[in-house]
């Protein structure tokens, strides 16, 4: 994000960790506000992701000192659990209306899924069920950022850094590949792992792969 920054781009941050509702609980950060404890509590971190905010500070510190915009990508996640048990009939008219289509059409999608799940995928109905969730939730975060780009006035320059889970990006499979389909524009991915070393990676697995020094004691997280 600095990087680009750098080079004069016009950077939009989009975040999986919160959802559409939350939006406008981001803004205050972003026009320096806000401190970290204030942030954390205002804009709901411990309900809305959870995991120790100080894995994340840089982020949001370059966001808060460039005073970058960012985007509420998550479609509300009560909606991912209704689908995961019901299929996408058990959302609402009013909540459909929201989102995309969800289209089935990225069968290396679903082998990325079914590794995800250990090569032992839920089958059935319910198995059935539990993959058109995680489409859901792909398809709303690339629909999400979408609408926020076009919000915005036209600009060159602009370019979003979505921060994601690797299951949403890796292999070129997820938000990526919904914004190209729809846009024809195609992002560059940053898949992200953790080990102590040296590791090989499948070349599929993204256009980047970062291996982060896995972090033994993180600050603590603004209570």
């Amino acid at each position: 994000i600095d990087a680009l920054v750098a080079r004069g781009r016009d950077v939009v941050v989009g975040l999986e960790m919160f959802t559409r509702p939350n939006q406008a609980n981001l803004n205050p950060w972003t026009l320096g506000w806000w401190t970290p404890e204030q942030f954390v509590e205002r804009a709901d971190w411990k309900t809305q992701w959870g995991f120790d905010y100080a894995l994340y500070a840089p982020v949001f510190d370059s966001v808060k000192r460039h005073r970058l915009p960012m985007a509420a990508l998550t479609v509300p996640r009560d909606w991912v659990r209704a689908v995961g048990r019901g299929g996408i009939d058990a959302l609402t008219p009013e909540q459909r209306a929201q989102v995309p289509t969800i289209e089935r059409n990225a069968p290396n999608h679903r082998k990325v899924f079914d590794a995800m799940m250990g090569g032992h995928p839920p089958t059935g109905t319910q198995g059935e069920n539990i993959y058109t969730a995680q489409l859901l939730w792909d398809f709303g975060m690339a629909d999400s950022a979408i609408k926020f780009l076009d919000s915005l006035p036209p600009n060159s320059k602009r370019v979003m850094v979505v921060v994601a889970g690797s299951g949403h990006v890796m292999y070129g499979q997820g938000i990526n590949l919904r914004v190209q389909r729809r846009t024809g524009e195609a992002g560059i991915t940053l898949t992200m792992i953790g080990t102590d070393g040296p590791e090989e990676v499948a070349r599929g697995l993204g256009d980047f792969v970062f291996n982060a020094p896995v972090v033994k004691n993180p600050q603590k997280m603004p209570k």
